[in-house]
């Protein structure tokens, strides 16, 4: 009738082919939906999670040619027992309620709460908390005649992180001395519209913008001996318009095109750090792309061509500390651009057959870098295929799945 429910109980274990690289996960989710009087439906969402992940860690070249299944000797259990082990609980209440025939109202509200036990070189144990809102209107009332979809929204949303690092003693299951102390405060605050205005039955032009506010406030508890004091507090403003416009060739077939802007501020893992000419600054950029998406006898396909250009894109730049190991200092790039295709393609040559094929060709690249030049970015390869082949028999299915990429570039210099 008006109630209804949904739980699972999930287990995932994997060993590894590796030394000291067990991984276990217990997963619960679940969710309860009321309908009220008056077109008012609620639901309330349960989740939580238990994860142990043990860390095989890095080896070398010779290492790994002399066993490559072997664990780092500093990772291993009978050492650091090197692992991340994280638990996760969340609530979160959503409820909608047509308001007129043409206006509905969405809110949405979640906490969560999150535990992190990292041993590694040092033992890193972290308490999170994140409290969120989304209020969201939705009228679908002509205007002047013409179909007219108008959406407002707002998106407030809290973090707090408590965090401590001590020693971790080799061999040993206690905590050595202090080694940090912080607390990490980040806000955010998110406004945005969207309006799809029906200029004809077939064609929709789309205009919107979101306004972002950011602070973030890190507070350092514990400043040991010959260390500096590494708190500060920063506050970020971004607008991001939209333009966009969608084609209905048909009912099954559509072409679309839109010019977006983005806004992205710096993590606290990024906010610390200080480059020439002052802190870290907000990722800025546009992104314009063109594509088509449809279904049709059996075929349906969907082909986006697009290109984003950044400002002060942050990357991590890897730079040796010593031996093999590296560490990552975030920088601001001066200009960047990512294009590509992303297309994919799906097909039934028979009632019983689908054949799917995904693709990605990727072009990420500096933009007159005065130290790379217009080198492409590492991490990312150049294409990216993806295929399935699946046959249903009944209410099952026997599917064999591939992927297949380009190598990547592992640095800046491309060498």
């Amino acid at each position: 009738g008006k109630l209804d429910g949904f739980a699972s109980l999930g287990y995932y274990g994997a060993d590894g082919f590796r030394e000291h690289a067990q991984q276990r996960e217990f997963r619960l989710t679940s969710n309860v939906g009321y309908r009220l009087a008056n077109g008012i439906e609620n639901r309330t969402f349960l989740t939580a999670t238990r994860s142990s992940s043990e860390l095989p860690g890095n080896l070398t070249r010779a290492q790994l040619q002399t066993n490559p299944e072997q664990a780092n000797p500093g990772n291993r259990g009978t050492a650091l027992d090197s692992r991340r082990d994280t638990k996760l609980l969340r609530l979160a209440n959503k409820s909608v309620a047509r308001v007129s025939e043409h206006s509905t109202t969405e809110v949405a509200v979640y906490v969560a709460r999150k535990q992190l036990d990292h041993p590694i070189f040092q033992v890193l144990l972290q308490d999170n908390y994140d409290y969120g809102l989304s209020l969201r209107l939705i009228n679908t009332a002509p205007l002047a005649g013409h179909a007219n979809r108008l959406v407002l929204g707002i998106n407030p949303s809290y973090g707090l992180t408590r965090g401590d690092s001590f020693v971790n003693i080799p061999n040993s299951r206690a905590i050595g001395t202090r080694t940090d102390a912080y607390r990490q405060a980040a806000s955010n605050f998110v406004a945005y519209g969207e309006n799809q205005f029906g200029l004809t039955e077939r064609l929709t032009l789309v205009a919107g913008a979101q306004a972002f506010a950011a602070a973030r406030n890190n507070r350092d508890d514990f400043v040991g001996a010959g260390q500096t004091n590494g708190s500060y507090q920063r506050e970020y403003l971004g607008f991001a318009p939209k333009l966009g416009v969608l084609y209905a060739v048909d009912r099954g077939v559509q072409v679309f095109g839109n010019v977006a802007g983005n806004f992205e501020p710096p993590s606290f893992g990024e906010g610390p750090q200080v480059i020439a000419g002052g802190p870290l600054k907000a990722q800025r950029g546009v992104t314009a792309e063109i594509g088509t998406r449809g279904e049709r006898d059996g075929l349906s396909w969907d082909l986006s061509l697009y290109r984003a250009e950044l400002r002060d894109e942050l990357l991590s730049v890897q730079t040796p500390v010593g031996g093999n190991q590296t560490s990552g200092v975030t920088v601001n790039a001066g200009r960047t651009v990512h294009q590509g295709i992303e297309a994919a393609v799906a097909v039934k040559p028979l009632a019983w057959a689908t054949i799917r094929l995904n693709g990605l060709y990727n072009d990420f690249a500096l933009e007159d870098d005065a130290a790379f030049g217009n080198n492409t970015l590492p991490g990312i390869p150049d294409v990216l295929l993806r295929s399935e082949w699946r046959a249903d028999i009944g209410q099952q299915f026997v599917a064999l799945t591939t992927e297949t990429a380009d190598k990547t570039f592992i640095d800046f210099a491309n060498t």
